[in-house]
């Protein structure tokens, strides 16, 4: 029986947290998959800013299939 999620260790996340902060920069890059490094990862933005950035990331080589999220810090608020 498979879990209901997966869970990323602690390389595989930061592998991850990299290829979501390329993909902000170049949409089109290619990307890796943080477990099996294959090319082609996939990754979906399902952000729910400004509170929340979520993000599903998928694998067709090694069937990796799991959602990040990164939470955002609220705004502050400086008196002027």
């Amino acid at each position: 029986m498979q879990p209901e999620h997966e869970v990323l260790n602690r390389s595989e996340w930061e592998r991850a947290h990299r290829a979501i902060s390329a993909w902000k920069s170049d949409p089109d890059a290619a990307l890796a998959c943080p477990r099996c490094e294959a090319a082609g990862l996939e990754l979906e933005d399902r952000s729910a800013r400004p509170y929340a950035e979520w993000f599903h990331l998928k694998c067709g080589a090694c069937g990796l299939e799991v959602s990040m999220h990164l939470p955002q810090a609220p705004a502050s608020h400086i008196p002027s």
